[in-house]
């Protein structure tokens, strides 16, 4: 099964790979077996309905965007290319607009696992 999500949005793009979104999606999917533990977790168009999608400010979205093109146009130049920092960055900035404090962070860092 493939869902495409038809826009061009980077913004989007780089909020649902943060892992803010991948712990929410390994909580809230179906799952085949564990879902932090190599499960394979089933994206079902009703269930992303439900994903918590956050409009960030213009500032913030620009942001996100660029850091998104960024590790886009990286990768398909070189799919080995480090895209740490610019990872870092979006998984801050999505914290940050979710309101998330240290130990909230702590806990998701520690049960991600990507």
């Amino acid at each position: 099964t493939c869902y495409i999500l038809p826009t061009d949005d980077a913004c989007l793009l780089a909020l649902l790979n943060s892992r803010l979104m991948d712990f929410w999606f390994r909580l809230a999917l179906p799952c085949l077996d564990d879902p932090f533990d190599g499960g394979d977790m089933r994206f079902i168009g009703a269930d992303m309905e439900r994903a918590p999608i956050a409009t960030p400010p213009a500032k913030t979205k620009r942001r996100l965007a660029t850091l998104a093109n960024h590790i886009q146009t990286a990768k398909e130049t070189d799919p080995n290319a480090d895209v740490a920092t610019q990872e870092a960055e979006i998984n801050r900035l999505v914290y940050a607009l979710y309101g998330l404090d240290e130990q909230d962070v702590a806990a998701i860092d520690s049960a991600s696992p990507s």
